[in-house]
């Protein structure tokens, strides 16, 4: 449980900054972007990220993280734009 929520914690603040950098939809397997971009790089800083120990409220937060990561797939799956696009008061657009 706990590499699966230091995973969707990554995830969680990935997926917009991804966004934000590349100016397009994050690469995911809904979009189809996920051969696109510095993607496999990405893959083992994310990794090497995750083995590093978190705080101690890493339970909560990766829960709640997985299903932020959850609700951006199924944003930009059925819209079709950017999370970024879609909630711009979150990020300045």
């Amino acid at each position: 449980m706990t590499r699966n929520a230091r995973l969707a914690m990554l995830a969680a603040a990935g997926w917009p900054l991804s966004e934000l950098l590349r100016g397009g939809r994050a690469p995911s397997v809904l979009n189809g972007g996920l051969g696109d971009g510095p993607v496999p790089f990405t893959l083992v800083l994310a990794a090497g990220a995750a083995a590093y120990e978190l705080s101690a409220n890493e339970l909560f937060n990766g829960r709640l993280a997985m299903l932020a990561i959850t609700g951006f797939a199924a944003q930009e799956f059925l819209w079709g734009t950017p999370v970024v696009e879609q909630t711009p008061f979150f990020f300045g657009r």
